[in-house]
């Protein structure tokens, strides 16, 4: 056989074999891809363990706003839930699942100045420093040297009562961090608002807006219709998916609340609505009130007339004029702390002329 007839055998059989095992390879190379995928992917598929664990304990755990995406990773998350619901409990630092260390933060760039304080600029020591630099300023080198070797105290001086009014009658006003609050970088240029709180209204928008507690804001409609806002998916706004306040009603009339989210419409039923003869009743009670008042004022004043006639009459019917009473006074009783006579305390006269100590004469 020629060396080309044997090429072309070993191929056909090469051919026949890859065609056998075509399956087997594929399947191998499947297999080694999704070997390498769940190993590139193995921190999302914790990551979707760990999501699917959230969303299990949200609508469990007493307090939903408190739970955090590593929560669930503890043995009993809703344990751990009521225990950071608890009053006066300090909170972990979020800095803690950082992968930089603590204050290795660049500073910001936005920051102010520092200013120097009002009490401090009225001591006056900023003109004296401006002063001093400025005599600095024309001084040559070798004087500047003697200076630092032999330095003079007593340059600056501030009157005692300047201090005194700077630290203790007008001091700078400090703020300091509320119970269980911790430093983080940058707290200095974050905006503390703590009356502004999401799902309050405010008593300025209410004036604005031309509402009061009982009346739904403009915004409630559109809530009812495509549900909470995504970034406060657990607020509790009355109409929504709470109680409406007492005294308004549900339904869409001019003053009503329209109808609240799916899941939600036992709070129809829960609410407490004012009767319709609540007006006609209150002011039959007050009528009431006001006769049963006039009519104690009247028998009250018949009796204080008929005691003043009883009295009068006593008087006209006696005919001798009765001699007025005379109060029998008592003698006094003489004290030690009326009587005056306490002798006053003499105290001795020294004599300061130049004289010893012993020479001295004591007059009384």
């Amino acid at each position: 056989m020629n060396n080309k007839e044997i090429d072309t055998n070993i191929e056909q059989e090469y051919k026949e074999i890859i065609e056998k095992n075509r399956n087997i390879i594929l399947n191998t190379k499947v297999e080694y891809k999704q070997k390498k995928i769940q190993k590139e992917n193995k921190k999302a598929r914790k990551q979707k363990i760990i999501q699917m664990k959230y969303n299990f304990y949200k609508p469990i755990v007493p307090y939903p706003l408190l739970l955090d995406f590593e929560d669930v990773t503890y043995e009993d998350p809703i344990y751990l839930n009521y225990i950071k619901g608890l009053e006066n409990t300090v909170p972990v630092p979020k800095y803690w699942k950082n992968k930089k260390s603590f204050l290795n933060v660049k500073k910001c760039i936005n920051k102010k100045k520092y200013v120097i304080p009002q009490n401090i600029l009225e001591t006056g020591l900023v003109d004296m420093r401006k002063s001093i630099r400025n005599k600095e300023d024309n001084m040559s080198f070798k004087v500047k040297l003697r200076e630092k070797l032999y330095p003079k105290t007593g340059k600056c001086f501030v009157e005692y009562q300047k201090l005194y009014d700077c630290f203790f009658k007008h001091p700078n006003e400090i703020e300091y961090l509320r119970f269980g609050e911790l430093f983080r970088p940058g707290i200095e240029m974050e905006k503390k608002i703590k009356l502004n709180v999401p799902g309050r209204i405010s008593k300025n928008l209410m004036n604005v807006l031309g509402i009061d507690k009982t009346l739904p804001p403009p915004w409630i409609f559109n809530m009812q219709k495509y549900g909470l806002p995504p970034s406060y998916s657990d607020i509790k706004i009355p109409g929504v998916n709470a109680q409406i306040p007492i005294g308004s009603s549900w339904g869409f009339q001019p003053t009503g609340w329209g109808q609240p989210l799916e899941g939600y419409e036992e709070l129809m039923n829960i609410n407490f609505t004012i009767p319709s003869n609540i007006f006609e009743e209150t002011n039959n009670k007050n009528q009431d009130l006001n006769n049963e008042e006039t009519i104690s004022d009247t028998q009250q004043n018949d009796s204080e007339s008929e005691e003043q006639y009883e009295l009068r009459m006593s008087d006209f019917e006696t005919d001798s004029i009765s001699e007025p009473k005379v109060q029998e006074i008592k003698p006094l009783e003489i004290t030690k702390d009326l009587i005056s006579t306490k002798e006053e305390k003499k105290e001795p006269i020294i004599s300061k002329k130049n004289k010893s100590k012993s020479e001295r004469k004591i007059k009384f």
